[in-house]
């Protein structure tokens, strides 16, 4: 709803997508999880169409029905494609992560169950203390790849110009030398 999609379309329709654009980011995808995936961009794009559509005409505004109008504020930077690339980032941002990040906080706190006992009684200080570790410790995002814009050297090794980097994020949150007790 705070999306915009219409009513009549089904959570079990918006996870799909949501994970057609997870699936996406995959570089060894085969033609048919290829076809899958455009497939299920081109409903989105028809979709964002219709709240485009439908937001000119009525109320109330929605995050994606706003998103026209300040591009045209912003003097149209971004083409209709970009727009609605743009759109399917923001919703697998929002709903993949914060799906993975809520299921990966369950099984910490099923991993310990003293934790609940331990909320029943917390003041509110530390329940946020609590909550800024559990995000910590359950990183939505666990790796993200970088394309090398030139030749590069990192801790003594030589990455040439177009190498690929998978980094890995979840390791961060993990690291002795800044977290006391990682």
């Amino acid at each position: 709803e705070l999306a915009g999609f219409r009513p009549s379309i089904s959570y079990e329709k918006l996870c799909d997508f949501s994970k057609k654009l997870a699936v996406s980011q995959d570089l060894f995808l085969s033609k048919n999880d290829y076809r899958q995936v455009n497939a299920s961009c081109e409903w989105a794009f028809q979709e964002f169409e219709t709240m485009f559509s439908d937001s000119r005409n009525s109320k109330p505004e929605t995050l994606f029905s706003l998103m026209p109008e300040l591009n045209n504020k912003m003097g149209q930077p971004f083409s209709g494609d970009e727009l609605n690339s743009l759109m399917c980032i923001m919703f697998m941002a929002s709903f993949e992560t914060t799906k993975d990040t809520l299921g990966s906080i369950l099984v910490e706190l099923m991993k310990r169950p003293a934790l609940f006992e331990y909320i029943l009684h917390a003041e509110e200080k530390e329940i946020n203390v609590l909550v800024e570790e559990l995000l910590r410790i359950a990183t939505p995002l666990q790796y993200t790849m970088r394309i090398c814009k030139e030749d590069m050297e990192i801790d003594g090794h030589f990455f040439s110009k177009g190498t690929r980097l998978y980094v890995c994020l979840a390791s961060a949150n993990r690291d002795a030398a800044v977290f006391e007790n990682p």
